[in-house]
């Protein structure tokens, strides 16, 4: 269980970046409520093992649980992403 829980609170780890890596990966883009998974098939293979994919589709996984912090994290860099393009458009 201790296990499972340190790896659950890695997801939302700044420090390591996952829910941040997924989200910049993906361009912020959403589809059903959840970050586009899809978008990480347009990389080709030399940018997807950069990225480490495999990892990514871990997180995406891991968001598309229902997590509520994942959800809260991804809802507040979609936030700063609007703010950011209203005030340099």
């Amino acid at each position: 269980m201790n296990a499972q829980l340190i790896t659950e609170e890695e997801f939302h780890d700044s420090e390591l970046g996952d829910v941040y890596d997924l989200f910049n990966a993906v361009n912020g883009q959403i589809l059903n409520g959840l970050l586009d998974v899809n978008k990480l098939d347009e990389y080709g293979p030399e940018d997807a093992e950069a990225l480490n994919v495999t990892r990514l589709r871990k997180v995406w996984e891991h968001t598309a649980s229902g997590c509520a912090e994942c959800e809260s994290i991804i809802r507040g860099l979609s936030r700063l992403r609007e703010s950011l393009a209203a005030t340099a458009g």
